[in-house]
């Protein structure tokens, strides 16, 4: 089984935002960046867009495609579309969150327990910066 997913690195300044998944939500308790599955004819854009209209309930401009990140979970293979956007404030977690936080990538990297799949995405964020 494969599953398209698009998730967006919310940049804040120098920090980035991630999102806390609630209890009773498959990988409860594991941070992520926010985004959701694709929908039937739906790109990875619009994908993003929607997802951060539903459970944001913002409307920030996508900056860049990170590309994808395929990670095979044992029920599933799921291609992970990264995006980035930047944004003024925190966004307050939604319905699928319980708590959101700012940080430094590499602080949040080492001090959070990320959903597996979100981690490739985030080590791919920090080196691209240590690059630039």
């Amino acid at each position: 089984m494969e599953i398209e997913v698009s998730c967006v690195i919310l940049q804040l300044g120098d920090e980035i935002c991630a999102y806390r998944r609630a209890p009773g939500r498959a990988l409860a308790e594991h941070w992520e960046f926010p985004g959701g599955k694709l929908e039937e004819g739906e790109d990875p854009l619009t994908a993003i867009e929607r997802e951060l209209d539903e459970e944001l309930s913002i409307q920030p401009a996508i900056s860049q495609y990170l590309g994808v990140f395929p990670y095979q979970y044992p029920q599933a293979l799921v291609k992970l579309h990264a995006f980035l956007a930047r944004v003024a404030t925190l966004p307050a977690p939604g319905p699928d969150h319980d708590m959101a936080i700012s940080g430094s990538p590499k602080a949040l990297l080492e001090a959070l327990q990320w959903a597996p799949a979100d981690v490739p995405v985030l080590e791919a964020y920090i080196a691209r910066l240590q690059a630039e």
